[in-house]
């Protein structure tokens, strides 16, 4: 009767044993929370972004544009009014004619091939640099972004300088960029399109109390 009643006890104790250790394992098996993947966040494109990104795609393979408008500049406390005619031909071929508005007459004829860049003055004496800004504003006292106003003149970002940024209307063509420190203003375009070319530009740069205001008069682009 004693050994029976150590082997009941004995099978009592697995038993109890068994279920504390089962249920001591489903415990821990429930407390653990099942791990729930969260879904991956798509941005989407609007509609004017997608037609921004045309807009520059298509503008920028145009290599050969000509424009023809007016120029009001402030620089500081000094003002120029003056009439342009711009050739393009690629991203570093141009001829920009500097004109009188009243008589038309030629104040600055600016020839730039690739790195050779030519002034040619009122007075027929020609002068050269590397830069035509920096020969714009030295012979002519006019300070203009010239190499940003290749691509802003257009409406589109120029590719050489640091990424800005830009503010797009329902048609995908931008009313302002920021790049470079200067503020570039679209006021007025051609036509509804997307791809249409501004008629009034403005740009601005602070630091240098610098106001450009450009009125394109006639726009011919290939």
């Amino acid at each position: 009767m004693k050994t029976v009643s150590n082997v009941n006890k004995i099978g009592l104790t697995l038993i109890f044993g068994s279920v504390l250790l089962f249920g001591g394992c489903t415990s821990q098996q429930s407390s653990v929370k099942p791990v729930v993947k969260k879904p991956i966040s798509i941005k989407k494109v609007s509609n004017k972004e997608i037609l921004w990104a045309k807009r520059n795609r298509q503008l920028l393979n145009a290599k050969s544009w000509v424009l023809d408008g007016k120029v009001a500049m402030r620089y500081k406390v000094d003002n120029w009014n003056f009439g342009v005619n711009w050739k393009q031909t690629g991203a570093n071929n141009a001829v920009i004619n500097i004109k009188n508005p009243f008589t038309g007459a030629t104040v600055a004829l600016i020839t730039q091939n690739n790195n050779k860049v030519s002034l040619q003055a009122a007075d027929g004496k020609i002068y050269q640099d590397t830069n035509a800004e920096k020969l714009l504003k030295r012979q002519a006292g006019i300070e203009l972004p010239l190499s940003g106003l290749v691509y802003w003149a257009r409406g589109i970002m120029a590719p050489q300088y640091k990424k800005g940024t830009f503010t797009l209307d329902s048609a995908g063509r931008p009313t302002q960029i920021v790049q470079e420190n200067w503020l570039i203003k679209y006021p007025r375009y051609e036509n509804a399109s997307y791809n249409s070319l501004p008629k009034k530009i403005v740009l601005t740069r602070k630091k240098d109390a610098v106001y450009v205001k450009m009125i394109a008069k006639k726009w011919q682009a290939r």
